[in-house]
């Protein structure tokens, strides 16, 4: 949580189309949830601190060295930090699941009510 209490919802490599779709799904989930993006490795270092939740793009739009979002949630796992993997491969979901990640969703089950919950359940851990 930031010092507003709010909690901190990073969207990590997305372009700004499913950034809007995804923030509207994030706020709908969880209601007060500060979200902002990073589309870079300078602003997802910047962005990281703090943040409740990174919403990681499976291949990453911006300006980033790898450009795979399974790297991010690796190396986000391996700082203790919660990621997930937005992905409407399920052989990608699983296997960021399978290096920590958190149980996730793909672009287009975004509207789905399960999605809710797994977004919720990734911020309460």
């Amino acid at each position: 949580m930031n010092q507003d209490g709010q909690r901190k919802i990073v969207l990590v490599g997305h372009c700004v189309p499913d950034s809007f779709m995804l923030k509207g799904v994030i706020e709908r989930a969880i209601p007060g949830a500060m979200v902002v993006r990073a589309n870079s490795d300078e602003e997802l270092g910047r962005e990281s601190s703090g943040a409740a939740l990174l919403v990681v793009n499976r291949v990453l739009d911006g300006e980033f060295a790898d450009t795979s979002g399974l790297s991010v949630v690796r190396s986000a796992v391996a700082r203790r930090a919660r990621a997930m993997l937005i992905s409407n491969f399920p052989e990608s979901r699983a296997e960021a699941e399978a290096a920590g990640g958190l149980p996730s969703f793909g672009k287009k089950d975004a509207g789905a009510e399960e999605t809710v919950h797994r977004l919720r359940a990734a911020v309460e851990r």
